[in-house]
């Protein structure tokens, strides 16, 4: 179970506005967030929309790694180890950005 909204989410761009105004859309319909662009940098708002919408999904592939790591330290030599300690510890750091703080 998630706190954010169930993925897939998708780009949508307003016809009213094209290049200006973004929506991050899921499935369902429900708007996760929505801004203006600008457009000087049209093709960077489209990368960053385009981020966005990937947010679960990567979220969803860190969390396999994660749950697998221990696995990978496994098969590691030992001049590995403290290169794919600190990549985990950044994993983790990217995961725990994504949990509801109370």
């Amino acid at each position: 179970m998630t706190d954010h909204t169930d993925a897939p989410w998708h780009v949508e761009r307003e016809s009213r506005y094209p290049g200006w105004l973004y929506k991050i859309v899921s499935d369902s319909g429900t708007v996760i967030t929505h801004w203006m662009g600008y457009r000087p940098k049209t093709a960077e708002h489209n990368a960053n929309a385009l981020l966005i919408a990937a947010a679960p999904d990567l979220l969803a592939v860190c969390q396999q790694i994660e749950n697998f790591y221990p696995r990978i330290l496994e098969g590691l030599l030992a001049e590995d180890f403290h290169e794919s300690t600190a990549i985990h510890e950044q994993l983790e750091a990217a995961i725990n950005k994504t949990k509801v703080r109370a």
